[in-house]
């Protein structure tokens, strides 16, 4: 089994200062296939084109984490269309999927090796004892993050994973279609590279709201301490919802003691933006703020019929820079 794959921008260069991603991204779900397009420049990053094209209904089967292709083209002539309303070629992109699909959960490590197979070997070990998937199916990859409070482990890893057979699939449509997918990242993560840095000061929680589910996404000055992905069905009652979001309100004061929630960041489609804003108030105790572009890079210049909830994750993708 391999790990995501660092594609040729991203790799470390004899030890050179990291390498930006190309500024083309595309995100895929159950839905839609959409495309952001921006200027190079990752620090003043300017949007320059978003496209998108829905998907039918039976492009994918049921399943957990994404579920396999279904046969027949679909998803290729859908790709091919939309690539086809670009206004310049696209050789090289990164790739955004539902937190669905590329989950994230956290180890703790005494000793963890830089790179190569016994890395690998070490976050598949880990990754047994904490998910109930076969880590012999998963892509997996793994960052370095702040340890918690009182954690005796000297290191402490986010690892990401996803259904191999999914990705390889999804990566050959692209492939097909000229397209090289270079990185392939869940939907929440990128937030933390797209939000202005400030936003992101002391204690924070960025909610975000996909079809089928929500993450939250706990940090302290912009570094990832807690993630949690929750599905719900289309019949989750406001109660439900309430409910969650004060047991993991109580998960994280007793995981992370003394963390303070300075701010409560909202990033859900504009026709559930209401509800969701009141649910997270309500079950967190304090006013959420709706993610909107006050937060997002004064450069990017969104057009008004873009929303931050279609871009963000995009814009994310484009900003990160990984050596």
């Amino acid at each position: 089994m391999k790990s995501i794959k660092l594609p040729s921008w991203t790799e470390a260069l004899f030890g050179l200062r990291p390498i930006p991603a190309p500024p083309h991204a595309f995100a895929l779900d159950r839905e839609r296939i959409a495309y952001g397009g921006f200027t190079t420049a990752a620090r003043a990053p300017q949007f320059r084109e978003f496209h998108s094209e829905a998907l039918p209904a039976d492009t994918f089967q049921p399943g957990v984490l994404g579920g396999s292709l279904v046969q027949g083209g679909t998803f290729e002539e859908t790709l091919t269309r939309l690539i086809g309303r670009l206004s310049g070629s696209v050789k090289e992109a990164s790739l955004t999927l539902p937190d669905d699909w590329l989950r994230v959960a956290f180890a703790q490590i005494d000793d963890l090796p830089k790179r190569g197979e016994e890395r690998d070997e070490v976050l598949r070990w880990k990754l047994k004892q904490l998910v109930p998937f076969p880590p012999d199916d998963l892509r997996i990859d793994g960052v370095e993050v702040p340890t918690l409070p009182g954690q005796l482990e000297r290191r402490r890893v986010m690892v990401t994973f996803g259904l191999e057979s999914v990705l390889r699939q999804i990566e050959a449509v692209f492939r097909s279609a000229g397209v090289r997918i270079g990185r392939i990242v869940n939907s929440s993560l990128p937030l933390l590279a797209a939000v202005d840095g400030t936003s992101l000061a002391g204690g924070s929680v960025i909610c975000w709201v996909e079809p089928g589910g929500y993450s939250l996404l706990f940090t302290h000055d912009g570094q990832p301490l807690l993630h949690r992905y929750k599905a719900l069905t289309a019949a989750a009652q406001r109660e439900l919802i309430v409910r969650d979001l004060r047991l993991t309100r109580d998960f994280l004061e007793t995981s992370v003691p003394g963390f303070e929630i300075e701010r409560l960041l909202l990033c859900a489609p504009r026709a559930t933006e209401e509800s969701w804003d009141e649910w997270l108030s309500t079950g967190f105790d304090q006013p959420a703020t709706r993610l909107n572009d006050r937060q997002l890079p004064p450069s990017l210049g969104l057009s008004p019929q873009l929303s931050a909830h279609d871009v963000v994750a995009l814009l994310g993708a484009v900003r990160e820079e990984v050596s």
